[in-house]
């Protein structure tokens, strides 16, 4: 039997959909608007080839991409789109897609905006539509069949990622000239949890007079047969379920219906439901399979299709995974199963052959594996203490024997290059087994090395190592023992590791990497890297050439802020875990990505980035880096402030706390993390003793390197030794209502000592570079610079009250900080309080004298201040009052260097009134209120076209916000930080350091400050 495809259903130009352009096939003749951009023009970096095609959304081009040199789909939104929701559109399909790592899913690479264009850069598949080739000539079932199983794949990974496609059709699944099939089109993507309802206004749709008395010729196309319409009717209706129809939830089951519709159509040349109005096409669907004419339908095949589009999703099959099972199983005669795993994809039939007893992992058709499984990683191998890393490594020799047993029940074509690259993946998994291994008793993260075995499917398999040497596996076990360390291996150490792995070129590149994380240095970090890089590409190894990229993103983005540069690099990242196609990998990128949000001000985008990544993680089984995106998420919603993210906040916390604890321990440092970020919160409400003791109780004294002596006497206000006073030091101090010295960051840096009967106090393991505190009930010494021999006075403290009024703004996102304007500018010490709902607040422990009182703000962009000055006698001042009423006015500042050389950092601040130019010192002995913000390195993406068309090369710019009519805009020169002695040396010469101030003139929005190099800080 051969079926050819309806003409008049395939030929419907509204079938059309913009994504199933990435695929080159030929064009209807149909009318078109005018495409997006000329052809040869660029968009971003990417240069426009050639159209392939457009809709009522966008146009879709043919384009290159110098910086990967790779020919991509470049889908564009048109500036006049149809309906208020089509720039969500596109950043919704193309976000579902970026999520999903799968060979039947198109690869989205980017999604950006250039020249004031919205786009989505993407694989460019060269081949046509399914519903194109299915027209073409006439098919045989079993290729049919084959061809729909590969889409179900991408379905059902799509399904087990959460997302729901709502639009499946022949139209917007896409087949490669190798015969490869990925389905696209992701455009009315829903997360499958949400339940949404996939038509909103479509009873009123349908019970409009003029639609119900609509009817069109037999054979017509049109909105029954294949639109996806904008507005109220989201989905094409010919493929749609009943409870799309009904306003129902959109479920799995959803798609599982559309699927069934697509796939009877294939099979029988017409769909199962017809009817020329939309009233009755619902009703057909309502009435469901029973009166269906499917003489045309293979009989093996009628009951499961049957099932599949029963009106009630319950009656459905269980899940994709289920009906396509079923569909193999009973595909499989003989020659059947072959055409299906090697006319199509070799996934198509994974669930039949590892439910089949008896499988082998050799047979007629496969040699023996390099290595024997059963001894790589025998079942209950694993050390008690290390749960994780068995699930782990359970999970991945589980799916490596099914990937086995498929590839040796495929064509030789298919089969060979399968193998090697299984080979290689079982390597690895032995390695990485003998590094867990070695780290018994601890809970490694195993999967931080492992290769999913399903990356053997892809058309183009990564390169992987075929053999580990010694080296290889020592290096390793210091990579897994790293996952559960709270702090890096030790310079000294990793300088050995590094040398003793030189022989092997994989070793070697692993090695520097964690050399890099230890060092202080740019410079040393910099030289680890490069060495990375350069073994890397000897190793040949494609997971260990995407962690050198991703690192070294890391690294760019640590010290250049964002730049073109960093832009590439990230592009780099991504391309390299994409070309791995390792989820865990794209969602240490993602997670990079949620910076560059951030940066950009971006807050909606930094979120769904995060919660991309925390989706890589998940299905990769990685609980830490899973936690660790959750925790940076959570914090953006706090900053957010919906009222609902706010209130979620303890209740996530608890429930991440008791799976880390169940999984991992109590003891782990997620726990820990999590902990720490649940004292925040408590004193973000107002209990500063509960986030006190929550800090206390996590502070360890991890090793300080290089360690520095403190040593000095506590004395009284009459100059008497005071015993049992305690002094704190650490870099980075804070004091609150319970104690003079703590801190949320830094916490495990921080020592302290007791004075004894004579005052005296050693601490011989101060963080380099401390400041130092003392305090005792009720009085505190100002902080001073650590050093030997000193003299720390106490004296009383006060008590600060007043009210902030925060515009509007979440209380739990504003502090409170005080200072004393006779401490040093370079001290890192300041008093900080929460903030009551109604704005007040009250500071204990404040010194006596002139402060500067300071209400901070938590947000993505500027630090948005608002300050006053109090001077404190007594033991209580009340009345501070505080604004934080921001103005709408928006100035572009552009910085450049006097001298024509680089900038490496510039600090932009905003100032009330006129102000001149001064030094750093005095500056921040001047500052009460304004707003701050880094400024960043040009990039054409991200930059406003007006500081684009100012610029000089090197300048960089700030964007400010909230600037006051009377301001002022000042620029300070800021060095590489990455080096601690430079720091230091920075901040004990702020007198030498110049801010040059501008006024802001009434109706300017764009301002060129030149600043000076910074001084030689000898």
């Amino acid at each position: 039997m051969s079926v050819r495809y309806p003409a008049a259903v395939a030929s419907d130009p509204s079938q059309g959909d913009d994504l199933g352009r990435t695929a080159t096939a030929p064009i209807s003749s149909t009318g078109r608007p005018e495409p997006a951009e000329a052809l040869g023009a660029s968009l971003g970096r990417y240069r426009l080839e050639r159209e392939l095609g457009s809709g009522g959304m966008g146009v879709v081009h043919a384009a290159f991409d110098p910086d990967l040199e790779r020919r991509i789909a470049l889908k564009v939104l048109r500036v006049a789109a149809p309906g208020l929701e089509a720039k969500d559109r596109l950043l919704r399909e193309a976000r579902a897609m970026a999520r999903l790592a799968h060979p039947n899913v198109v690869t989205v690479h980017e999604v950006g905006t250039a020249n004031g264009r919205d786009y989505v850069a993407m694989e460019l598949i060269q081949g046509e539509t399914l519903a194109d080739w299915l027209r073409a000539e006439t098919r045989r079932p079993v290729e049919i069949v084959a061809a729909f199983v590969a889409a179900g794949r991408g379905l059902a990974a799509a399904h087990a990622d959460g997302i729901v496609h709502r639009d499946f059709k022949p139209h917007n699944v896409l087949r490669s000239r190798d015969g490869r099939i990925v389905v696209t089109d992701f455009g009315l993507a829903r997360e499958a949890q949400a339940a949404l309802p996939a038509l909103r206004d479509l009873g009123e749709l349908a019970s409009s007079r003029a639609q119900a008395a609509m009817t069109l010729p037999v054979g017509t196309p049109s909105s029954l047969t294949g639109i996806t319409a904008t507005g109220s009717l989201l989905g094409t209706p010919a493929y749609m379920a009943p409870e799309q129809w009904d306003h129902g939830a959109v479920t799995p089951a959803t798609d599982q219906y559309a699927f069934c519709v697509a796939l009877w159509e294939a099979l029988a040349g017409e769909r199962p439901y017809r009817g020329p109005t939309l009233d009755e096409l619902r009703s057909q669907a309502a009435l469901g399979p029973a009166a269906l004419d499917d003489s045309r339908i293979p009989r093996r095949l009628r009951a499961i299709l049957r099932r599949g589009l029963d009106p009630d999703p319950a009656q459905r099959w269980p899940n994709m995974d289920a009906l396509l099972a079923r569909i193999v199983r009973v595909e499989r005669r003989p020659g059947v199963a072959l055409a299906i795993a090697g006319g199509a994809l070799v996934g198509a039939v994974v669930l039949v052959v590892a439910m089949r007893a008896g499988d082998e992992l050799v047979g007629p058709r496969c040699e023996p594996p390099v290595l024997d499984a059963a001894q790589v990683w025998p079942p209950g191998h694993a050390d008690a203490g290390q749960t994780v890393a068995a699930r782990q490594l359970d999970t991945e020799i589980a799916a490596w024997r099914t990937a086995r047993a498929v590839a040796c029940q495929v064509a030789p074509v298919v089969r060979a290059p399968q193998l090697v690259c299984l080979d290689g993946v079982l390597a690895r998994i032995d390695a990485v087994a003998r590094a867990v291994r070695v780290n018994r008793g601890t809970q490694v993260d195993a999967g931080a090395l492992l290769i999913d075995p399903r990356v053997c499917e892809l058309p183009r398999a990564p390169r992987l190592m075929m053999n580990t040497s010694p080296e290889l596996r020592e290096v390793m076990a210091a990579w897994l023992a790293r996952t559960a360390a709270p702090a890096p291996v030790l310079p000294a150490a990793a300088d050995a590791l590094v040398a003793r792995a030189e022989p092997d070129p994989c070793a070697s590149s692993l090695a520097h990497l964690l050399a890099a994380d230890t060092e202080k240095t740019l410079a040393e970090r910099s030289r680890h890297l490069d060495e990375a890089q350069q073994e890397a590409e000897r190793c040949g190894d494609d997971r260990v050439l995407a962690e050198t990229a991703i690192s070294t993103a890391q690294h760019m983005m640590g010290n250049e802020w964002l730049s073109a540069a960093v832009t590439a690099k990230l592009r780099l990242a991504d391309a390299a875990a994409r070309r791995v196609a390792q989820r865990d990998l794209i969602a240490q990128v993602d997670l990079m990505r949620v910076e560059v949000a951030r940066r950009v001000d971006n807050l909606e985008e930094a979120i769904a980035r995060g919660g991309a990544a925390i989706d890589g993680f998940a299905a990769r089984g990685r609980l830490r880096p899973e936690l660790t995106a959750g925790l940076a998420v959570l914090a953006l919603r706090q900053i957010r402030a919906n009222r609902d993210d706010l209130a979620a906040i303890p209740g996530q916390l608890a429930a991440w706390r008791t799976r880390a604890v169940r999984e991992l321990g109590a003891s782990d440092e997620i726990v820990r993390a999590i902990d720490a970020r649940a004292a925040e919160w408590a004193f973000a409400q107002g209990d500063v003793a509960a986030a006190r003791a929550t800090l206390d109780r996590l502070a360890r004294a991890l090793p300080n390197t290089p360690p520095q002596r403190v040593s000095g006497v506590v004395v009284d206000r009459r100059g008497n030794p005071v015993a049992g006073a305690t002094v704190t030091a650490g870099r980075s101090l804070r004091g609150d209502s319970v104690g003079a010295a703590g801190g949320f960051t830094d916490r495990d840096t921080i020592r302290s000592a007791t004075t004894g009967a004579d005052g005296r106090f050693e601490i011989p393991d101060a963080i380099e570079d401390a400041i130092v505190i003392a305090e005792l009930a009720d009085r505190r010494s100002p902080p001073v610079a650590a050093g030997e021999d000193l003299r720390l006075a106490l004296a009383p403290t006060s008590r600060l009250e007043g009210r902030v009024d925060l515009a509007g703004r979440p209380a739990a996102n504003v502090a409170i900080m005080v200072k004393d304007l006779a401490w040093p500018a370079r001290s890192r010490y300041a008093l900080l309080a929460p903030v009551a709902a109604d704005g007040s607040f009250a500071v204990d422990g404040v010194p006596r004298g002139e402060l500067r009182v300071l209400a901070a703000i938590d947000g993505v962009g500027d630090m948005v201040t608002g300050g006053a000055t109090a001077r404190v006698r007594g033991p209580v001042v009340r009345g501070v009052a505080l604004s934080l009423v921001k103005p709408t006015r928006v100035v572009h500042v552009l910085v450049r260097n006097t001298v024509n050389t680089r900038l490496a950092n510039v600090e932009v601040v905003i100032l009330p009134g006129r102000v001149a130019s001064s030094n750093a010192l005095e500056m921040t002995r001047r500052f009460r209120s304004g707003s701050i913000r880094l400024a960043r390195q040009l990039d054409g993406e991200h930059a406003p076209k007006d500081i684009v068309a100012a610029a000089k090369p090197g300048d960089l710019f700030a964007t400010m916000t909230g600037v006051p009519d009377d301001a002022s805009a000042c620029a300070l020169g800021l060095p590489e930080f990455s080096d601690a002695q430079l720091e230091r040396r920075f901040y004990a010469h702020l007198d030498r350091i110049q801010v040059i101030c501008a006024a802001l003139p009434d109706g300017v929005n764009l301002i060129t400050i030149e600043v000076p190099p910074i001084p030689r800080l000898d």
